[in-house]
């Protein structure tokens, strides 16, 4: 779920829902958060040592990403809160994701025509 939607743009938010693939969000994360984008000598020794563990972690945070991928278990749903129709369709996935109300009977299904009749005074009465 993307929340705070009402703080950015329609276009924006087109933007991050037409990403398809955890492997994409991964890669634009790292585009962002790279700590030291050209030299891997450059920069302060905590950014150094940060940047070493981040790349050591590299090949399982990919593997993680192919594995998701290949069973399509990632997708995206805006949350803006001032906007009744985002919250409706939200609820309705989770309520879809849960399976909520599938093993509920359906009212009405077992009620026979005779309500009200007992099936035993025909035994009783004779």
């Amino acid at each position: 779920v993307l929340s705070k939607c009402d703080l950015i743009s329609e276009e924006e938010i087109d933007n991050l829902l037409e990403i398809t693939s955890a492997s994409e969000v991964w890669s634009r994360e790292q585009h962002r958060n790279s700590l030291l984008p050209t030299n891997f000598e450059d920069g302060t020794p905590e950014q150094r040592r940060l940047e070493k563990r981040r790349r050591s972690r590299q090949r399982l945070t990919d593997s993680i990403c192919q594995l998701l991928d290949d069973y399509t278990m990632v997708s995206y749903c805006s949350l803006n809160i001032q906007d009744e129709d985002s919250m409706d369709n939200l609820l309705g996935i989770i309520d879809n994701m849960i399976q909520y109300g599938e093993d509920l009977d359906v009212r009405g299904a077992e009620q026979d025509d005779d309500v009200g009749e007992n099936p035993y005074d025909s035994i009783f009465n004779s």
